[in-house]
C-alpha cells in the first residue's frame, strides 16, 4: 500500500479495473503483529484484494492486468520475486522507511533481467546512462 500509486501504474490496471478484481486494503497494518494482521485481512476483506490470502496457505498477487507480452509477464514475475524476498528479509520498521528511489535502486542492482527495463519504460525508474 506504500508504494500503491507506482505500481498501480506498473499493473497496467484502471481505476475501475482494480475496483473490481484488485482493490487496495486502504488501512495501514504495520503497526500490528503478523498474525494479527493476517487475521483481520482473513475477516475484514474479501478476495479481490490486490493481495489475497484467502484461502488460507495461499497468496494470490491480483494486481497485475493480463498480458500476452513475454517480457511484461517476466518482468511482473520479478517484480513479484523481489518484494516477496525484501519482505522477507527486511523489517516492517526498514520497509516503512524506504523511498520508491531506495528500493529501485535495489531493483537496478539485483539479477533481474527484464524488470529494470520494464520500470525504465514505464518511468518508474530513472533511465541509466552507460
Amino acid at each position: 500500500e506504500k508504494f500503491w500509486d507506482e505500481l498501480v501504474k506498473f499493473s497496467r490496471r484502471d481505476t475501475n479495473q482494480l475496483r473490481a478484481n484488485a482493490n487496495k486494503y486502504g488501512r495501514p497494518l504495520f503497526d500490528c503483529a503478523s498474525r494479527q494482521k493476517a487475521q483481520e485481512l482473513r475477516t475484514t476483506y474479501y478476495r479481490y484484494q490486490a493481495v489475497n490470502i484467502m484461502p488460507p496457505k495461499t497468496i494470490e498477487i491480483r494486481i497485475f492486468r493480463g498480458t500476452l507480452d513475454i517480457a511484461t509477464l517476466l518482468a511482473s514475475i520479478e517484480l513479484t520475486d523481489f518484494l516477496v524476498r525484501l519482505a522477507k528479509n527486511t523489517s516492517t520498521k526498514r520497509l516503512q522507511a524506504m523511498t520508491w528511489g531506495q528500493l529501485t535502486h535495489r531493483i537496478r542492482n539485483g539479477k533481474y533481467k527484464y524488470l529494470p527495463n520494464y520500470l525504465t519504460e514505464k518511468e518508474l525508474m530513472p533511465c541509466v546512462l552507460s
